[in-house]
């Protein structure tokens, strides 16, 4: 069975990625650019087309952006409390 813990090593990897995030998009500029985003991936509206081909790209550029905005509000420290509960639960 595969070890599916995550390591040390994983999370640093996390949390600089979700710095790297937060650097790019926290500043006067990275906001601006994030409501660019917003409006030119479909946040806020409708994917639907007739054309699959044009909805499977839309769906794709609002995949991105939810990926963007999932790294920025990723919570390191709660992925550190379930690690270390799981970690305490598994000792027991």
């Amino acid at each position: 069975m595969p070890n599916d813990k995550i390591t040390e090593d994983q999370l640093a990897k996390m949390e600089a990625k979700k710095t790297a995030y937060g650097e790019c998009f926290n500043s006067k500029s990275g906001k601006a650019v994030m409501e660019d985003l917003e409006r030119a991936c479909h946040y806020n509206s409708s994917t639907i087309s007739k054309d699959a081909t044009i909805l499977a790209f839309r769906e794709g550029q609002r995949a991105t952006l939810l990926h963007i905005k999932t790294m920025i509000r990723f919570d390191v420290e709660k992925i550190k409390k379930i690690i270390a509960q799981q970690n305490k639960g598994s000792e027991e």
